[in-house]
């Protein structure tokens, strides 16, 4: 089976029905982290087409207004905020600038992705404090500051976490995987009384996805990925629906074979990293 065939099998596609998706968008607010690149992207610009106000929040100014601009040719109105949030000043800064807008929806896409191993880490901590930074400790602080005008707007978040949370860790992944179970964990276990306060949570659980994130790592090259507008029309769907949860169809049995394979995980690992060592020496 071809890679695009078998990549259709695990991934099949996403249809939405656009008349139903605007009685439902249309007239909302949606904020949308990590707005200009990759998924991210993808959904701002798929969103365009929907009478909703969007508010972009991101790093790179130039992007943002590559945006902006692009968005005056559709029925969407875009307002933009840069936020670093390797900083936790800039994202207190963006708390204050949104606090007072009634946010229908927030989308907590941002996402800092590192493959790196133990060995190759050392004397790198900074990619540790940027990956929780990114990937846990700013979308806690947004979340945690907005509590309760996210309450009085009955705001529904859409998280959109990786597939890798419910899955053993693989090496490489470390400061990646740990972030990203950091700020799953911190959903679980918040959920309930968000729910009292009329907040409502999706969870999306993507696979890897065709995006620059993929083509940027060599080891990647032949595996098979989720489309973007696939993954675009998974977060649309977790906008429509508030009891809407993502986890690939084949997540049930795939956890079986992880769960039977357990013992033999680290000994795989162990013997692919070892040839991986002596194929580079």
């Amino acid at each position: 089976m071809t890679i695009p065939v078998l990549s259709r099998f695990l991934f099949p596609s996403i249809t939405l029905n656009r008349s139903k998706a605007s009685n439902k968008l249309d007239g909302k607010t949606i904020l949308i982290t990590g707005a200009t690149f990759g998924i991210g992207e993808a959904l701002v610009r798929h969103l365009f087409q929907y009478n909703v106000q969007l508010i972009l929040v991101a790093r790179t100014k130039e992007k943002l207004s590559e945006l902006e601009n692009e968005s005056r040719e559709f029925a969407a109105k875009v307002t933009t905020i840069s936020c670093d949030f390797y900083s936790e000043e800039s994202v207190t800064a963006l708390c204050n600038q949104v606090k007072s807008i009634p946010i229908d929806y927030f989308v907590s896409n941002a996402g800092k992705s590192i493959m790196r191993s133990f060995e190759a880490s050392a004397g790198r901590f900074h990619d540790y404090k940027r990956t929780i930074a990114v990937n846990y400790l700013a979308p806690v602080q947004l979340i945690s500051a907005l509590t309760e005008s996210f309450g009085a707007a009955q705001t529904h978040i859409v998280n959109v976490g990786t597939y890798n949370v419910l899955m053993k860790a693989a090496p490489k992944w470390s400061a990646y995987v740990a972030s990203k179970k950091a700020m799953h964990s911190w959903i679980e276990s918040n959920v309930p009384e968000m729910a009292m306060m009329n907040i409502t949570v999706s969870n999306i659980y993507l696979p890897l996805v065709e995006s620059r994130m993929k083509d940027a790592n060599e080891n990647y090259k032949d595996t098979p990925a989720m489309s973007m507008n696939t993954a675009v029309g998974i977060i649309v769907k977790g906008l429509l629906n508030r009891k809407y949860h993502f986890k690939p169809w084949w997540h049930v049995p795939f956890q079986i074979i992880l769960f039977l394979a357990s013992p033999f995980w680290n000994v795989v690992w162990k013997r692919r990293i070892g040839q991986e060592n002596r194929t580079l020496c």
